[in-house]
Formats: structure tokens, sequence, C-alpha cells
């Protein structure tokens, strides 16, 4: 077995969040505010019964962290993976977040969570090893996750939203790719995205264009009057350059279906889907623009 020194970041930040629960679970039984506490705790996530119930993006995990933490620990890990947040988000509210012990909101998603009230925050004193951690990505965090009661988000693994293309069927240059090229004649009716991103990258390119100067979006969400104002902007493009699309997509499977099935040749996507069907050997590639996806990160409840 290996020993607990030897444990990854990631191993020892569950282990943490595993153990920090137990205690907070055992004081609010001996305090008799159980039902007080419910908020913070899962109705089926005690420990004793030796589980961690982990809510998770479906292949955020490297293949060995769960079995080495399983076997360090002696912890066994129940996953329930999905394949965007509206998922994650959906699957607490039906459950009032009990059931889970870990799950993964992305950054940018803070404000939905604090209103949902289905977290707990973190212990930092059993955070151990939270000076493993990238300051700036615990900065992420800590910027937007921190409310009145502690910091309920830390970072765990992030990812990028950025251009996929079929390599036999989009005929443009990689060397001069950027979020304008979803939108050139040449691929009219081919596109897929989210509506959302596709806004976002159309200011993007805009921005980059001198069009809309915006501080690369940033300054859209100083606050409404702002996005409104940025927004207004955007939107007579994206409604025009409608017909480019050929499908939104909501999750990984359908991201690639629609490479390999359904005629996409170009879109703005998550890595994963495209980097894996690259990975077999499919005609598909991917390439980061400036525009990362927020990190998708971890907190506990």
């Amino acid at each position: 077995m290996t020993k607990r020194n030897d444990l990854t970041p990631a191993q020892k930040t569950m282990r943490a969040a595993y153990l920090s629960r137990r205690a907070l679970l055992k004081s609010a039984v001996a305090a008799g505010a159980v039902g007080l506490a419910a908020p913070l705790y899962t109705r089926n996530a005690l420990s004793a019964s030796g589980e961690l119930n982990l809510l998770m993006w479906s292949d955020e995990f490297p293949g060995d962290v769960i079995p080495k933490f399983e076997a360090a620990s002696g912890i066994k890990v129940n996953q329930t993976p999905f394949s965007q947040n509206e998922e994650q988000i959906n699957k607490l509210q039906a459950t009032g977040g009990e059931g889970f012990d870990l799950c993964q909101p992305t950054r940018d998603r803070a404000p939905q969570f604090k209103e949902l009230g289905v977290l707990a925050p973190f212990d930092m004193n059993k955070v151990k090893n939270a000076g493993n951690l990238i300051p700036s990505m615990l900065e992420g965090s800590s910027s937007v996750w921190t409310w009145e009661d502690g910091l309920y988000h830390l970072p765990h693994c992030w990812g990028s939203e950025a251009i996929s293309w079929r390599t036999d069927l989009w005929k443009g240059d990689p060397a001069a790719l950027s979020y304008g090229s979803l939108w050139t004649d040449d691929v009219k009716g081919h596109v897929q995205g989210r509506p959302h991103s596709l806004l976002l990258g159309i200011g993007l390119w805009m921005d980059a264009e001198g069009k809309i100067p915006s501080n690369r979006m940033l300054d859209a969400f100083k606050d409404e009057e702002s996005f409104k104002k940025i927004y207004d902007q955007i939107l007579p493009l994206a409604i025009e350059r409608k017909p480019w699309i050929k499908q939104f997509w909501d999750t990984a499977d359908n991201t690639k279906s629609g490479l390999l099935e359904n005629d996409v040749w170009i879109g703005q996507t998550w890595d994963g889907p495209a980097l894996t069907l690259k990975k077999e050997g499919k005609p598909v590639s991917y390439q980061r623009q400036r525009k990362a996806r927020s990190p998708g990160l971890t907190a506990w409840r």
C-alpha cells in the first residue's frame, strides 16, 4: 500500500475533504445540531461506511488517481459522472445535495451555487497540502468562492474551450485559426458550439479585430449596463450568422457525434472530446485560443 506521504496533491485533497467532513458530522451529532446543519452534509456520506461519493466530470480524473487513492486510504470511491454543469446542478437540486461528498462546479458558477445552498465550506485546517496549489489557481477559487463562512472551492484541474475541426473537411490554415474562423463563408452550415460560448467567442474575435474594445470581454462582466452595451454589439452578427450553425452541443457525446456523424467541420468545443477523438486516430484536431474555459474545480458539500 502506498504511504500517506506518497499521495499526490489531488489524492491528499480528496482525503482531507473526506476527513474534515467526518469530523464535522461527529461534532454536529454531539451538539444535537444535525438538523440545523443539513446543508453541510449528505444523508448517506458518513464515513463509517468508508466510502466517498464523487459527482465528477466524466474525464477529469487521470486514470490512476482514484485507484491509487483507494489503495492508499482504504476508502472506496463511488463515481457519478456528468458532462455539463447543468446536469450536475440538476442532480444536486434533485437531492438537495444529499448523496455526494465532492462535486466539481466550474469557477464561473459561483453565484449560482451560492444561491443553491447545497455546498459546505472546506475546513482549510484539514487541507494540509494547500501549499502545493498553484497560487494563481487558488486565487481563482478564493476570489469568487469565498462566502460568509469560508471557502467553497479548491482547484483540482483545468480545461480549455477553443476550436476543434475535421482535418479532412475544414480547409483553413491552422496557423491562422481564430474565433472568426467559425464565421467564414466556406464553413456555412457546418459549425457547432454552445450558444453562450459562441457569443463570447464572437466578442473575443471582435475585440481582437478592434471592433469592440472590451479587455478581452472582461469589461462585459463589470456590471449589467456594461454587459448589455457589449453584447448588444455582438448579437446582430450572431443572428446574421445563425445559418452557419449545424448543431448546438451540450455533452461530450454529442460534441463527438457532431464531428463524426453530423457533418460538423469546425466548432468551439471543450478540449476533451476532440483530443479523445484525435488519440483514437480520428481525423479531428484541436487548438487552444486565448480564451480558456473556467477551471473544472472541486468543491465539497
